[in-house]
């Protein structure tokens, strides 16, 4: 009943679920126990902007803030909290704090993603977010799959979401060709509920109500939708139920999309994982190097079918960039086909 860590936990799975009432309920018996708990006081905070509660999320936020006053993300948030409040200098004084503390592409992405959600300050985002995405490119180029560590894998991820917010900057600004392309790259390469969700905007600001619903429904049928998702849909289609209804038919398989089947000549069998290292200057298939990570050592000499492999590789600018992608393969005992799965890449956290 003392424990030092679980209620704060607990009330984390309860964020997660979007059980707000009982979320902060064990985030407060948390504080009971340890009143200056650096986390919860943070995860009250974060529970009361996901509930749109502003003015007590900055109550909460600056508590957090003065336990823990380096952790640049709290700066950011309570930044988001004051744009909701209308309170513009506040909310940019507590971002350029985050990034004195933090100058790093996540929280110059961070900053940059809620400017343009309340379409405010666009100039400042678009520097930011470009800074993020440069910075991350070039650290991609030094990848080497020989050599791959922790700090790598991180780097996919970090692109993949600041391609998103750089289109959602261009959708702000009303440049919807150039949003489309950013945030599909990102879509493709992270599959995250959120980026769907965008598209379904941009489809339906472009007038094309049958894609806008396709990628509301993918949204809803990724991890982790935001509900306003099931509520866009259903305006668009004009009932709720009938939103369920499409969403629960809906049969397009996301894993599918980062699926690459292979031949099996020898008719191994077995599951190994690889690293894969995509470049949009690898010639048409996109694959620049490959290497086998852990799993049925009989199945290594797929490396040569991996270096041919059609891999999808969506660059929105053209400029060069490389990729690293984690993906398992697994060959029936049937001796069937081969298929690589590429894993989300918010889901790779081991270089084994």
């Amino acid at each position: 009943p003392y424990d030092p860590y679980a209620y704060n936990n607990l009330g984390r799975v309860y964020r997660r679920q979007r059980n707000y009432d009982e979320a902060i309920k064990w985030f407060r018996k948390q504080i009971e126990i340890v009143p200056l708990d650096k986390y919860a006081h943070s995860n009250l905070g974060v529970t009361y902007v996901e509930m749109h509660k502003y003015e007590e999320a900055v109550s909460e936020l600056q508590q957090a803030i003065s336990i823990n006053p380096n952790e640049a993300h709290l700066n950011v948030t309570l930044g988001e909290a004051y744009l909701h409040l209308d309170q513009d200098e506040k909310a940019m004084a507590a971002f350029h704090k985050a990034v004195d503390i933090s100058p790093t592409p996540a929280i110059w992405n961070d900053v940059a993603f809620q400017l343009a959600r309340q379409r405010v300050h666009l100039d400042i985002a678009r520097n930011y977010v470009e800074s993020a995405i440069a910075t991350s490119t070039a650290a991609l180029r030094t990848i080497s799959v020989d050599q791959v560590t922790q700090k790598n894998i991180a780097w996919t991820s970090a692109l993949a979401a600041s391609w998103d917010t750089l289109g959602w900057v261009d959708f702000a600004s009303g440049d919807l060709s150039r949003a489309r392309s950013y945030v599909s790259a990102s879509w493709q390469l992270g599959q995250r509920a959120l980026v769907a969700d965008h598209l379904g905007e941009i489809y339906e600001k472009l007038g094309d109500k049958k894609e806008a619903t396709r990628f509301y429904i993918l949204a809803l049928k990724s991890r982790n939708p935001d509900p306003e998702t099931k509520d866009r849909l259903s305006k668009l289609v004009g009932d709720r139920a009938k939103a369920d209804e499409m969403v629960s038919k809906n049969a397009e398989d996301l894993a599918q999309a980062r699926t690459i089947k292979l031949n099996n000549p020898s008719k191994l069998s077995g599951t190994a994982d690889f690293f894969v290292l995509l470049s949009n200057g690898a010639g048409s298939s996109g694959v620049e190097d490959v290497k086998f990570i852990s799993g049925d050592p009989k199945l290594k000499p797929f490396e040569a079918a991996l270096r041919t492999a059609q891999f999808q590789l969506a660059v929105p600018d053209n400029s060069p960039v490389k990729i690293l992608r984690r993906g398992t393969l697994s060959c029936p005992a049937t001796g069937f086909n081969c298929a690589i799965v590429l894993a989300l890449p918010e889901d790779v956290h081991s270089v084994n």
